[in-house]
């Protein structure tokens, strides 16, 4: 079952020779007993980051974590991560040890780690595995649980918490229900960790298969790891287009959304708005007018707050914002002209994500969204520009006419905004004609 790729079974060799037990530990075994290829190959060994310099000496070793005890052997290319087995003192901080001391025993070291399916190492000269917690029975039940006292664990290291979700969503594993009631009681010490971690946790979390039980099962935490969505939760919907509330209805949108971060997110997202802008009729029927710039404005915040890409804060926020526009046929050709290609193929993947998460009668209409391809190839047969590069003229026509080439490209740029405003025709003919109303400088005029 264990295929040892080459660059593993020589850092295993080196250290062996050199008087040091060593074992691939946690998520490749893991991933190994469940049948998948492991992207990255972690080792614990007896010997400390000072031995493992020897042992490996002529080779390209980085003191990665020299604090805790972790180097990176680089062998062939592949960067393999060694830790010396450890125990770890008081987390004072709730996310740091104080202190690391030394073991040379892998149960010692094992016993420090977060999950049972996490906490397994693969011994090969025995060709076994080394699971004292139980953790390959809880992966053939499909179950996340803490290695001993889930309160402990959690107090310790507060990313743990959010951890226990993510592989929740992403194995899709039931947790444990002591491990669950802990980490809704400890919910609140996610304060503690900073946003750049809980943003690579909530991105893995999104993106996983299983998002939507998650976000169900885990509200609690994932409103302490992001606090602007929890008003969301309270927010009904008593509407013939609604059959659950702004969360579950975001929760079930998030699971019909495409598995790419940025449609992730702006799903995630696109409703953060509704709570602030709740009314209800006489009829009892809930409106949201204006939700969809409120949501553009709070988005904004809470990716900026966890420090997100700004081509991802950008493209998020403008899809929050346009997700509730109606794509009629006056309305398509300009919007994709602003947007852009990229950004208005996510746009249609958020609507439809969208639409299937409404009451049943609606979900229909999302049939009739297309996809970009489609519409591209239609707008392009009728004639139509989705951007300067599919204008009828080129940059060379217009120098043919005398236009001065730091000109160029603003006369292009007019003759598109003309083009999509259905001024002017997208032909040579006409867009020759506009360029002559257009009237910017030629050679014998000065240019500013």
């Amino acid at each position: 079952m264990f295929c040892l790729p080459q660059e593993v079974k020589t850092a295993i060799r080196l250290l062996k020779e050199a008087g040091h037990p060593a074992y691939p530990v946690g998520g490749c075994v893991r991933d190994t007993l469940m049948g998948s290829t492991p992207n990255d190959w972690d080792m614990c060994t007896g010997a400390t980051p000072e031995q493992m310099h020897a042992a490996f000496a002529g080779q390209k070793i980085i003191d990665t974590g020299i604090r805790h005890g972790t180097v990176t052997l680089v062998l062939d290319g592949r960067n393999l991560e060694i830790t010396t087995f450890r125990l770890d003192g008081d987390y004072e901080d709730g996310r740091h040890p104080l202190s690391v001391t030394y073991s040379d025993r892998i149960d010692e070291d094992l016993m420090r780690r977060d999950f049972t399916v996490n906490a397994m190492a693969y011994d090969p000269e025995k060709d076994e595995v080394i699971d004292l917690f139980g953790g390959r029975e809880d992966l053939e039940k499909k179950i996340i649980r803490c290695v001993g006292d889930p309160e402990k664990r959690f107090e310790e290291d507060a990313l743990r918490i959010l951890r226990a979700a993510r592989f929740s969503a992403k194995l899709g594993f039931t947790i444990e229900e002591n491990t669950l009631s802990a980490m809704k009681r400890l919910a609140p010490s996610l304060n503690r960790v900073s946003r750049e971690r809980i943003a690579q946790e909530m991105s893995g979390l999104l993106t996983a298969e299983n998002a939507e039980s998650v976000l169900l099962q885990c509200k609690e935490v994932i409103f302490a790891a992001i606090p602007e969505l929890a008003p969301m939760d309270s927010c009904p919907q008593v509407s013939i287009y609604h059959d659950r509330n702004v969360w579950e209805h975001t929760a079930l949108a998030v699971k019909n959304a495409d598995r790419d971060l940025t449609v992730r997110w702006a799903t995630l997202l696109h409703d953060i708005g509704k709570p602030a802008c709740h009314t209800r009729d006489e009829q009892g029927y809930d409106h949201f007018a204006g939700h969809q710039d409120e949501g553009m404005i709070l988005a904004r915040q809470v990716l900026e707050g966890l420090k997100m890409p700004k081509k991802l804060i950008s493209q998020v926020t403008v899809l929050v914002k346009e997700h509730d526009i109606t794509l009629t046929d006056e309305i398509v050709w300009p919007l994709l002209a602003q947007l852009g290609s990229e950004t208005f193929d996510l746009l249609l993947k958020v609507k439809y994500a969208d639409l299937m998460a409404h009451a049943d009668w609606v979900r229909p209409r999302a049939n009739g969204l297309g996809t970009y391809a489609a519409l591209k190839e239609m707008l392009i047969r009728e004639g139509r520009a989705m951007s300067v590069q599919d204008l009828a003229v080129r940059g060379n026509d217009l120098a043919a006419l005398g236009i001065r080439s730091k000109a160029i490209g603003e006369t292009l740029n007019r003759l598109f905004e003309k083009v999509v405003k259905r001024e002017c025709e997208n032909t040579r003919e006409a867009l020759l004609q506009c360029v002559r109303e257009i009237a910017l400088p030629r050679d014998d005029e000065e240019y500013m």
